[in-house]
């Protein structure tokens, strides 16, 4: 379906809709929010909709599947293509994300021990089991942050589980 790329893109759209109303509303500025990217349409309508709704809030992507030179022309053209179907008019900030690489191992499903270490570990601190594809490869990107950007001391970082579990057990 064509339009399978431009309604997954909405969809967090309204995600970062809700995401700075809910941070507003219990008095939360959120200098990141890290994310993993597979396909994405996930960080595509992040960055539309934290642009669109001029948060200056910086987007993490961690690429689970593609170096991020090769994902980077399909997230523009999500972005694009649901500006036009939302009939957004705004530019929206080119500068508003980064994308980290590290986490594409030698193919689509590979893990190694850091990702099933970042699984057992927030197992046992929040409860929930990570799926290795996704979200597990981004909390480990959470976990060496300092690596990647100039976290300070007050930062606040918003970690997005956007669900999966077909490849735990």
């Amino acid at each position: 379906d064509r339009m399978y790329g431009i309604y997954a893109t909405i969809a967090y759209y309204e995600a970062a809709k809700e995401i700075l109303l809910q941070s507003n509303k219990n008095n939360i500025n959120f200098q990141y929010i890290i994310v993993p990217v597979g396909a994405g349409m996930t960080i595509s309508g992040l960055i539309l909709g934290l642009s669109h709704f001029e948060s200056n809030t910086t987007i993490i992507g961690v690429c689970t599947s593609k170096k991020s030179k090769y994902i980077y022309k399909d997230v523009l053209k999500f972005i694009f293509k649901t500006k036009i179907y939302l009939k957004i008019n705004n530019n929206f900030d080119y500068n508003n994300f980064i994308f980290i690489d590290d986490f594409v191992l030698d193919n689509y499903g590979s893990i190694n021990n850091v990702i099933v270490n970042s699984i057992r570990i927030f197992a046992l601190n929040e409860g929930v089991f990570l799926d290795p594809i996704y979200n597990a490869k981004c909390f480990s990107a959470l976990t060496l942050i300092k690596k990647y950007v100039n976290i300070q001391k007050n930062d606040n970082i918003l970690f997005l589980n956007t669900g999966g579990f077909t490849e735990l057990f």
